[in-house]
């Protein structure tokens, strides 16, 4: 049973190398990742905007009809609350960087 399944690590590298247009045979394995913030909000103005627009959703959905549950009121909070911020995260403007490790075949002739 020991070496029939690859794992599923080799899939995802592999789904991640297509995504990325690496050319599969040049690439042997992803050796490292980093992510970095390349824009020009500061995490301190990031975290402020964050929780002033947490806050606005929240007053938004205080305001709702009676009609509608404490429970799905809070789930409707929660995901407009959520989307705001993963859009102002747009403004950090996160880059990923990734070192792929390959093979090169070279033939010598005699």
């Amino acid at each position: 049973m020991a070496g029939s399944n690859p794992g599923p690590a080799l899939h995802v590298t592999e789904l991640l190398l297509r995504l990325l247009n690496v050319p599969l045979q040049d690439a042997g394995r992803i050796a490292g990742a980093s992510l970095s913030l390349r824009g020009g909000l500061s995490l301190g103005w990031f975290l402020l905007s964050a929780v002033a627009l947490v806050g606005l959703s929240a007053w938004l959905y205080r305001r709702s009809p009676g009609s509608v549950s404490p429970g799905r009121r809070f789930l409707l909070t929660a995901l407009r609350a959520l989307f705001l911020v993963l859009l102002l995260a747009l403004l950090l403007r996160p880059v990923l960087s990734f070192t792929v490790e390959g093979s090169i075949r070279r033939v010598l002739v005699l």
